[in-house]
């Protein structure tokens, strides 16, 4: 009797956990259905923060095991919601790695996941990546090579484009990508410098063409709700 109870609770155990498992994985696709198609779609995603090489030395037994379930776990939520939801475009809101400091070797190891965890290769649909503080450094961390290698290999630190511009049916909309890490003090003046021209030019589009919607996308938000992130102010700057 106690064995066919222990035998029964396995089942049972079982088979939740095997159900528990296939909604978790078709989550995207059931969510999908209720959500109406609509002729702009994004997909956005925030933080991955891919580690390596620091966790492998810090955890040098159970270390390859965490990056590969996390790289894993990570190709199913992009690729999944990428076919629930078939978007145009899909964003990646920085900090795409765990550190801006990681060298050369171990910097394009990391793209190399990266573009697996994404399938980024695909042409469709149309990537994009914004800078993150843990991808460039935040203001005055920042140098010339952290700035060289993001834009080689994930394009300009700020970017616009249009959508419907032209069209006789649809209202034009404006969408831009903003380094929001350069928007305070920075190591080289040119960096915050090049940052406000681009915040200037958006403003000067949107005098000139107010009914024009601007969708910003940032890294850092330029807003948050009262008692939010209480701590106060502080900055510590190392050379």
């Amino acid at each position: 009797m106690k064995h066919n109870l222990i035998r029964r609770t396995a089942i049972a155990f079982l088979v939740v956990l095997g159900a528990a498992n296939v909604y978790f994985y078709n989550y995207a696709a059931l969510l999908a259905l209720s959500y109406p198609q609509s002729d702009i779609r994004f997909n956005l995603y925030g933080d991955p923060q891919i580690e390596g090489d620091a966790k492998l030395a810090r955890e040098p037994r159970t270390g390859k095991y965490d990056l590969l379930i996390n790289d894993y776990y990570l190709h199913h939520v992009y690729t999944a919601t990428i076919a629930a939801f078939r978007p145009q475009y899909v964003v990646t809101m920085g900090d795409m790695f765990s550190s801006q400091w990681v060298n050369k070797v171990e910097y394009y190891k990391r793209i190399a996941r990266l573009k697996w965890i994404t399938n980024w290769s695909n042409a469709s649909p149309e990537f994009m990546f914004l800078a993150g503080n843990h991808d460039i450094g935040y203001g005055a961390e920042t140098r010339q090579y952290h700035i060289n290698r993001h834009t080689n290999n994930f394009g300009p630190l700020n970017y616009e484009w249009m959508i419907n511009n032209g069209s006789s049916t649809s209202r034009p909309i404006q969408f831009a990508l903003l380094n929001a890490m350069h928007l305070d003090r920075t190591h080289e003046s040119r960096y915050r410098e090049s940052t406000w021209d681009f915040v200037r030019h958006l403003a000067s589009h949107r005098a000139l063409n107010p009914e024009t919607p601007l969708v910003l996308f940032l890294h850092i938000p330029l807003d948050k709700p009262s008692r939010v992130c209480t701590a106060s102010p502080i900055t510590v700057l190392k050379d």
